[in-house]
């Protein structure tokens, strides 16, 4: 009997937060390999990301596929069963929203999130048909599903009428071991704050739309008028700002207190958690939300956006604002602050987020098919 994990989606930067869950994932079934009941357990992924998986094959097996576009990825994905010659007794664990579509053996489809319903521009034409045709198939064709929240949960059975006793709810594993990593010498937090003593903001999140950190830049511009000696910090694997965004920049009080930093080590960013007076995510919409996660590990005071998922992992222990409203973010900034407000480091219950009840979970469901 073989497991079968698709990793075909991955590609090295491309989508940090998948590649964040993935990694850590697979680290953890390696670790965990002697409680698999599988013969074998077999990696499946694109030819020219094999090095980025080599660490893994003392452990598993590898099985490559030459992908050229996205019409070769559409084709390899909706035949991988007859190109893999699967039994009906294996299980294929598929990570990333939808599946083959010709099956020949058990499914577990992992659903990240249904981005593409709400934020359909941030999707090219072809990407949105894949996702449109792709995903409401995997979805009925599923033995099983993970959601990696609630929030998941709740879009996938209202959205494609999927019972709910087949939905299973899986956070995503945070591993917090990345961050006991050696820092090099020359990646410090003096290369990127230009004094260890100056107060700062943090925000870890991509640039695409729905992370809406154009009003983010409005807000704390509008801030920066009267609190000139805070900066904001933006953590982000690939830049790119657009025009309107970098006018925001160069119109404000004070154009050099906006940070932003490009990739950065676990270790580098371990010490932006740790020395932010706040972490702010202003985002519209997540399937999960590592960040926030990495920041309660921390201690840091959460300021989030008051939308169902960050309710779902911060709970009670953030200070929300309208993501839609400029004034109601500037609110937030000003009230950590504000000296009534001023406080030490926060103590978060993360018991959730463990590996006995994210990554353990999965096991445990790959070895009940």
């Amino acid at each position: 009997m073989t497991l079968y994990i698709d990793c075909l989606i991955f590609e090295y930067n491309k989508a940090p937060g998948y590649q964040e869950y993935l990694f850590s994932l697979l680290d953890y079934f390696s670790l965990h390999r002697d409680e698999f009941k599988y013969d074998d357990i077999v990696l499946i992924i694109r030819k020219s990301q094999e090095s980025h998986f080599l660490r893994y094959r003392d452990v598993f097996s590898i099985v490559t596929f030459e992908i050229n576009g996205i019409l070769s990825q559409i084709l390899i994905q909706s035949i991988m069963e007859i190109l893999l010659r699967v039994e009906a007794t294996d299980v294929i664990l598929f990570t990333y929203n939808y599946s083959s579509l010709i099956k020949r053996c058990k499914h577990i489809l992992v659903v990240h999130d249904l981005q593409y319903l709400h934020f359909p521009r941030n999707f090219s034409f072809f990407r949105r048909m894949q996702r449109k045709t792709m995903v409401p198939r995997s979805v009925h064709l599923a033995d099983r599903i993970i959601a990696i929240s609630e929030c998941t949960r709740n879009d996938i059975v209202d959205s494609y009428g999927a019972e709910n006793d087949k939905v299973v709810i899986i956070y995503n594993y945070c591993d917090f071991k990345k961050f006991e990593e050696k820092q090099s010498e020359n990646s410090s937090i003096s290369a990127i704050v230009p004094d260890s003593g100056v107060p700062y903001f943090l925000c870890v999140s991509s640039l695409a739309p729905h992370k809406n950190i154009k009003r983010l830049l409005k807000a704390f511009s509008s801030f920066l008028q009267t609190n000139s000696g805070y900066y904001l910090i933006i953590v982000s694997s690939r830049l790119g700002l657009g025009d309107e965004e970098l006018d925001i920049i160069s119109n404000s009080p004070c154009p050099g207190n906006f940070i932003f930093t490009g990739y950065i080590g676990a270790p580098l960013l371990a010490e932006l958690y740790r020395k932010c007076i706040a972490f702010i995510l202003p985002t519209l919409f997540e399937g999960f939300g590592i960040p926030i996660v990495e920041a309660e590990h921390f201690g840091a005071r959460l300021l989030l956006s008051d939308i169902m998922i960050c309710h779902e992992i911060a709970g009670e222990n953030a200070e929300y604002f309208d993501p839609k409203n400029i004034d109601d973010i500037k609110r937030c900034l000003c009230l950590v602050t504000s000296s009534e407000n001023q406080m030490g480091k926060m103590s978060y219950n993360l018991e959730k987020f463990s590996s006995e009840n994210t990554s353990l979970k999965y096991i445990k469901l790959l070895n009940s098919i």
